[in-house]
């Protein structure tokens, strides 16, 4: 196992596959975090941090409560979901644990916070990628299309960075 990596003084908890982007890929999500006006990050404490930082609005939903500090922070799990209140999203940038959740739990999570008919973005393991596809490409939301390698911090070992890519609309931003 690599050294975790740290992210605003948080050290990551890779028990729980938590692993945070690298500076390049934060700064390209973010510039697609900042297309949207009211931004749901899902698993994506790297992304919450910056649009906190900008005052961009946006909901960060992750189990782990050491990002209490951040604006829009809510405590929420993947396998036991609630419904978002007091939040209307227009987008959902998510980045689930690969190998403790599957692309069907992610699936199911997404439909009970209503998420259906707003634009997903996926950070996954192109491995799995015909099993996320299938799953995902149900939701009444865009079809997913794998869009570009995404890198994290030194928390993740070379080999499987080479798998991890984002997966995103087919109509929205090619690559």
């Amino acid at each position: 196992m690599n050294k975790p990596a740290e992210l605003a003084g948080v050290v990551e908890d890779q028990r729980f596959e938590q692993f945070f982007y690298d500076e390049s890929t934060a700064k390209q999500l973010y510039q697609l975090v900042k297309l949207y006006e009211r931004p749901l990050l899902m698993c994506n404490p790297t992304l919450a941090v910056l649009a906190d930082r900008d005052n961009q609005e946006y909901k960060l939903l992750d189990r782990d409560t050491r990002f209490g500090f951040l604006e829009g922070y809510e405590e929420f799990s993947l396998t036991e979901p609630h419904l978002i209140k007091d939040y209307e999203f227009d987008s959902v940038f998510i980045d689930p644990p690969f190998t403790s959740i599957t692309p069907e739990q992610v699936a199911k999570c997404l439909r009970s916070i209503a998420a259906d008919g707003c634009p997903l973005w996926v950070a996954y393991n192109s491995r799995r990628e015909e099993q996320l596809l299938s799953a995902l490409n149900e939701l009444d939301c865009p079809n997913l299309v794998p869009k570009w390698k995404l890198s994290y911090k030194e928390g993740v070992s070379e080999s499987t960075q080479d798998a991890i890519w984002l997966y995103g609309p087919a109509d929205l931003i090619a690559s």
